[in-house]
């Protein structure tokens, strides 16, 4: 009696454990994911500060470079914002990395890290839809 228990006990402890780490994939698991994506910054904030750069070149001695004949553009043709990629990393379950993955969603960079590789609103490389 006591061996056929003994022989019982490993397999449902074996189904038990995997039955375990399943569910800590699909519901604990999240993996890094990290995302490019588009933001509109004024150009005010991405140009260098000159005034405390000590390794600025001398201005020309022979005065500034001429202006344009046909004056500067007007003011409502001048940008003022420009569109910069930014990364940032999302922590994401298993089972929306598989369904990525199967769809050419993601790819895996040098450095080891997880890219996606579309951006948000946007549908996979390899999707039908």
């Amino acid at each position: 009696m006591t061996a056929r228990i003994l022989r019982a006990s490993l397999p449902i402890l074996l189904c038990a454990a995997g039955f375990g780490l399943v569910t800590y994939g699909v519901l604990g698991h999240v993996v890094p994911v990290i995302q490019d994506r588009e933001v509109e910054k004024p150009i005010s904030e991405l140009e260098p500060d000159r005034s405390q750069n000590p390794f600025d070149p001398p201005q020309d001695p022979w005065g500034p470079p001429p202006q344009d004949p046909w004056g500067p553009p007007p003011d409502s043709q001048i940008p003022k914002t420009v569109l910069v990629l930014e990364r940032e990393t999302n922590h994401e379950h298993e089972p929306a990395l598989i369904l990525d993955v199967t769809r050419d969603g993601l790819a895996l960079l040098d450095s080891g890290e997880i890219i996606r590789t579309y951006n948000p609103g946007e549908a996979p490389a390899l999707c039908h839809t």
